[in-house]
């Protein structure tokens, strides 16, 4: 009876209009490619990835923001933060500055390009009375710039930087260190040099007769940082990590000793309280709990490397090679992906197995898969990187097939793989193939009784009715009908007739025991991204997504009808219920009425470019974008979204929130069975992110954490709690009154 008058009363207060209207919710990927710097605010975590993007977090990484600014030398120290909050970063020529927490950023009123002083510009920093140092390339003898007044002007600090030989010009800065009794060090090809607090001059740092550094530290120093005690560390690249522990007079070798196994690494950072380093490199990442004596590796190496490592109040960011972002709260015994919002990816195309795994490939990169609807993404070869995939799709077997198209460094073929993607197989290199085209697909399809249709450039067909074995025509491809261009779309259905579209129109194989004829349907539209039949319905009806709308077909591809409601339609889908969604340049939009009319759903991806649409088993539907990786409608059921499919879990639970309905705040309860680092998030009823309430490592036992809804600008309504630990999720439901 109450769970009836809580409903009635929410339908009274809360009608179904008042809910937020989110359409798509970005997933955590995939392909995030390179994080290549971290930098902190107040309250305020940066990253710089991809293309030089510059992103921003307001919940300790939980999810990314992109910013109105990209960085094109992401190193390591590209940014910096003064006593005011401001955080400056660099681009080649000129001295940026955010004062609103890395969201928007403008040009310093005395940036080098103004005065033409500054060759490129390579890193920033900021030591503890807020004066602002700049790194360069020094190709003309620019060597480091300091400036007095946040940036209003600049002059140079050079006496006494090394030169390089007989060439005149100092050497490349390749990172800086301010330490707490406001010495500046930096690193370079020319070895580690300190400006004293207070001085003009540069110092060389490493003269000494230490046993395992011969000579002066005047090699190659790639990183460097210093802790708060003053122990200088510096990744050297022919020996690995070494320390001083009195101010660059002498140094000894970390590397290779006392757990720090390797020689590789390439990002320290050092946190505020003395004792905690991080080391990471391609060789995974090291902690050191006691200024850098002892070490421990917390992060095996992999194929896509660490590069670049940062602290917070709550934990350790790892930023890597193409992964994104990884998280600890727990000094690296646990590490969970934080990379929701990081991506730059272009989406060429996505399939899924029968064991649940849904794969997107990423341009000119790898394929990623996830099991999760996208809350976590993985690399499943980094091999496939650089190659041009065009199509993917899966067999009954779960063996998978890739059409890539050859490029300047790639030759592109057909490639195939039987263990989820971590190898592949070239089928184009080892004659199973024959013809001019053989490394120029553009799309793939498996048919209802497994049969593999591969198309290609010049209109070409291939066909295997055995795992790609063997092929038709003793691997000669068929154009029976087909015209000579670039097929871009393949669908069939289960009486396996098989269509295909190409810039000319749509053809369709003749019947069932002769695919190699192909008839063209006269009336079809040309130009067509993608195709789909309504298969658990009605196989005679077909859907093509086109350039200039979507069409319609009720009588098995004879005749079409065309809507023009959607612009340069790129993907079509349907669910299980017979839904059919679009999208284009101009919008989402779906028909209930197989095709007679389109209902604008969403135009929140029209800026993004939209590449495809795809419903995998449990029912979700992803949108592929050019600009921002794979977005999922949260409307729609899956496992795993809000808990692990087919498990129990046993080591969290939700207590009793209270009150509950509330009008301002409301305290959530829960329960750890064991030590966990543990996240819990609130969502809208449509899935859309409000905040993160608690994101870090937490004892066993009663915990509470206050929702205070009133700082949110968030209607009235329901409101979903999803507790995380130990692989495991639990949700609750909290009413908020409104205000």
């Amino acid at each position: 009876m109450n769970r009836v008058v809580v409903s009635l009363l929410l339908c009274l207060l809360f009608p179904l209009s008042s809910f937020a209207q989110t359409f798509w919710l970005q997933t955590a990927g995939p392909g995030v490619g390179s994080v290549t710097a971290f930098g902190k605010g107040n309250g305020v975590i940066l990253a710089a990835a991809g293309e030089g993007g510059i992103f921003y977090s307001t919940n300790n990484g939980t999810d990314w923001k992109p910013s109105s600014q990209t960085v094109e030398y992401a190193a390591q120290d590209v940014f910096a933060t003064n006593s005011k909050g401001w955080i400056y970063t660099i681009n080649s020529d000129e001295v940026l500055v955010s004062k609103n927490n890395g969201k928007d950023w403008s040009a310093t009123a005395g940036s080098p390009s103004d005065a033409g002083a500054f060759a490129t510009l390579r890193n920033i920093t900021i030591d503890n009375n807020d004066i602002l140092y700049i790194g360069t390339d020094n190709s003309d003898s620019k060597g480091i710039w300091i400036s007095n007044d946040d940036g209003d002007s600049w002059g140079p600090v050079a006496t006494g930087l090394p030169k390089l030989p007989a060439l005149g010009g100092y050497y490349v800065i390749n990172g800086m260190a301010t330490a707490p009794d406001g010495a500046l060090y930096i690193c370079s090809g020319g070895g580690v040099h300190k400006l004293a607090s207070g001085a003009s001059t540069w110092t060389l740092c490493g003269f000494g007769g230490q046993v395992d550094i011969p000579g002066n530290l005047d090699t190659n120093v790639t990183a460097i940082a210093v802790s708060s005690t003053g122990r200088i560390f510096a990744a050297v690249s022919t020996i690995g990590l070494c320390a001083s522990s009195d101010k660059g007079k002498t140094w000894v070798r970390l590397a290779n000793k006392n757990g720090l196994n390797t020689t590789n690494g390439v990002g320290i950072a050092t946190d505020n309280n003395g004792g905690i380093i991080y080391s990471a490199g391609p060789d995974g990442v090291y902690i050191s709990a006691n200024n850098g004596v002892d070490w421990k590796l917390v992060r095996q190496p992999s194929d896509d490397p660490a590069q670049a490592v940062a602290f917070t109040s709550s934990g350790a960011f790892v930023g890597y090679k193409s992964s994104g972002v990884a998280f600890s709260a727990d000094k690296g015994q646990t590490w969970t992906p934080h990379s929701k919002g990081l991506f730059t990816s272009h989406i060429n195309a996505m399939c899924a197995d029968s064991k649940g795994h849904v794969f997107a490939s990423v341009q000119n990169s790898s394929i990623y898969s996830t099991t999760d609807a996208g809350d976590v993404w993985s690399s499943i070869s980094e091999a496939l990187a650089g190659k041009d995939i065009r199509g993917l799709t899966t067999t009954s077997s779960n063996a998978m097939f890739a059409a890539t198209y050859m490029t300047s460094d790639d030759p592109g073929g057909l490639l195939k793989s039987v263990d989820g993607g971590n190898s592949w197989t070239n089928l184009s290199d080892q004659v199973k193939l024959r013809g001019n085209y053989i490394n120029r697909f553009t799309s793939v399809l498996t048919t209802a009784g497994g049969k593999i249709f591969v198309g290609g450039a010049n209109g070409v067909v291939y066909i295997s009715t055995d795992d790609g074995t063997s092929w038709l025509n003793s691997g000669k491809p068929v154009r029976s009908g087909i015209t000579t261009d670039s097929i871009t779309a393949m669908v069939s259905t289960n009486q396996e007739q098989v269509f295909a579209a190409n810039a000319y129109g749509i053809f369709r194989s003749n019947a069932i025991s002769d695919t190699t004829k192909w008839d063209t349907l006269i009336t079809s539209p040309k130009n067509v991204t993608a195709l789909l039949i309504d298969e658990s319905s009605n196989p005679t009806i077909l859907y093509a997504a086109a350039v200039d709308g979507i069409y319609t077909s009720n009588d098995n591809g004879t005749t079409w009808i065309k809507n023009s409601s959607v612009s340069n339609a790129t993907g079509v889908a349907i669910n299980s219920k017979g839904i059919v969604y679009t999208i284009g340049t101009n919008g989402t939009f779906s028909s209930n009425d197989k095709g007679a009319t389109w209902k604008h759903e969403s135009d929140e991806l029209n800026s993004l470019s939209p590449t495809l649409l795809f419903v995998d088993h449990k029912d979700v539907l992803y949108a592929g974008t050019a600009a921002n990786g794979v977005y999922r409608n949260p409307l729609f059921p899956t496992e795993g979204v809000l808990a692990p499919s087919g498990h129990t879990p046993t080591s969290i639970s939700f207590e009793n929130n209270y009150p509950n309905p509330f009008f301002t705040s409301t305290m959530i309860q829960y329960s750890l069975v064991k030590p966990s680092s543990v996240t819990l998030e609130v969502f809208d009823m449509t899935g859309r992110y409000i905040t993160t309430l608690v994101s870090e490592f937490q004892l066993d036992g009663q915990h509470r954490v206050a929702f205070d809804a009133a700082g949110f600008s968030i209607p009235g309504g329901v409101y979903n709690c999803r507790l995380s630990a130990n692989a495991e999720s639990v949700m609750s439901s909290v009413v908020y009154m409104g205000k």
